[in-house]
């Protein structure tokens, strides 16, 4: 169903802000329910199996792996988990907070992956994906906290936010409490677990998407 403005021009009662701040929020955009749900189904989905992808490889990391592996794989995941949402925050008609938030996700996401590749040690390493996982986080957090009224979509990105920021905290309190024992495999295993939790919420939210678009296609 379409997501419409309120141009009836009516003001609202002393006893209705609520409500009316509820419908300024909805009607800050223009794409409907059944566009937004079809543009999240695949970048969602896919971030998703990136995300498994990356926990899989780093469970079945064994001791004594060079470096590199961890540098690649951090890189590449949150690369490509930049590239599968950058089209989102391009979406016309996008909520604000929505789109802001994907954005500022993107842009964190998109460094912390190439300094990623750039690092071999594993504080900087552990820096780098609690740079990616919490500020993402953050950036998706606060708009879906402050208006998840919104709907579906501004929910799961308080969900995908807060696994990102407590993830970011642990990796934090790992590579303090490790300091001069800290090593690619504890920063690889602790990240694998992590990243295995947020791709398992992403993926059941992109199936979730794809079963609301083809429902209201179905029934238009």
């Amino acid at each position: 169903m379409p997501l419409r403005q309120n141009t009836s021009g009516a003001e609202a009662s002393p006893g209705c802000t609520c409500r009316a701040d509820r419908l300024e929020d909805v009607s800050t955009h223009t794409v409907s329910a059944t566009d937004l749900a079809r543009v999240l189904a695949k970048p969602t989905l896919y971030r998703g199996v990136a995300a498994i992808v990356f926990a899989l490889v780093g469970i079945f990391y064994v001791q004594g792996t060079p470096a590199v592996a961890l540098s690649l794989s951090l890189g590449i995941w949150l690369l490509l988990t930049a590239l599968f949402m950058w089209p989102v925050a391009r979406l016309a008609g996008l909520p604000s907070a929505m789109r802001t938030g994907v954005t500022g996700s993107v842009l964190a996401w998109a460094v912390a992956g190439v300094a990623a590749l750039l690092v071999r040690e594993p504080a900087a390493l552990a820096a780098m994906g609690a740079f990616g996982l919490g500020l993402g986080g953050l950036c998706e957090l606060i708009p879906g906290i402050k208006h998840r009224a919104i709907g579906r979509p501004l929910r799961d990105m308080v969900i995908s936010g807060g696994i990102g920021v407590l993830g970011a905290i642990v990796l934090v309190w790992l590579a303090v409490g490790l300091g001069n024992r800290i090593d690619i495999h504890s920063i690889f295993g602790t990240l694998a677990m992590i990243v295995a939790l947020l791709g398992a919420h992403l993926i059941i939210a992109g199936l979730g998407y794809r079963h609301d678009a083809r429902a209201a296609e179905d029934a238009a």
